[in-house]
């Protein structure tokens, strides 16, 4: 069937096989007032119009293009993303409660309220425990210990005043 104009068809069209629309720019519009309409895009895909959503089961798990800046992904219990690696190019917020499972690694991590490990793993050496440091360790205002601190290594110095004038220092096998 070939038709050089317009077609309507007033009930259901069922295709048996291929339905190919072969211009560029093609919409599919649905709903009685076509509030909803898919549009493709040459070369690139397809564009849902103004703020509609793509849903999936039910009205809570959708992707959802909510302005011309923001992109929402929703569901009612949990988005799972499957991958060997999963990129945020960008600023990242959780407002919820976070749980890693694997090594967090990175140049820096910066918090701006607590910093806190519930673990009660002893350290026993430089290398376990509930918080290591390959490096130095930098307090700005007091420390506190609740139990003993191993200065693991001969001569170990510990200073004292703004420009350690100073110093107490270990002397292998003799004392201090």
């Amino acid at each position: 069937l070939t038709v050089a104009g317009g077609a309507g068809i007033a009930a259901d069209l069922s295709v048996g096989d291929d339905l190919r629309l072969i211009s560029d720019a093609t919409v599919l519009s649905f709903g009685t007032d076509s509030d909803v309409t898919v549009t493709h895009v040459a070369d690139t895909g397809f564009l849902l119009n103004s703020t509609m959503k793509l849903q999936f089961n039910d009205a809570s798990q959708f992707i959802h293009g909510s302005s011309a800046t923001v992109l929402d992904i929703g569901a009612t219990d949990e988005i799972e993303l499957t991958a060997t690696l999963v990129d945020v190019v960008g600023n990242f917020t959780v407002s919820g409660t976070g749980a890693i499972t694997g090594a967090i690694t990175g140049a820096a991590i910066t918090a701006s309220g607590i910093l806190k490990t519930d673990d009660t793993t002893a350290a026993t050496s430089t290398t376990d425990g509930s918080l290591q440091t390959d490096g130095g360790l930098s307090v700005a205002a007091d420390a506190v210990i609740g139990d003993d601190l191993f200065m693991l290594s001969d001569a170990a110095v510990i200073t004292f005043g703004a420009d350690k004038d100073v110093t107490l220092t270990h002397v292998a096998d003799t004392g201090l």
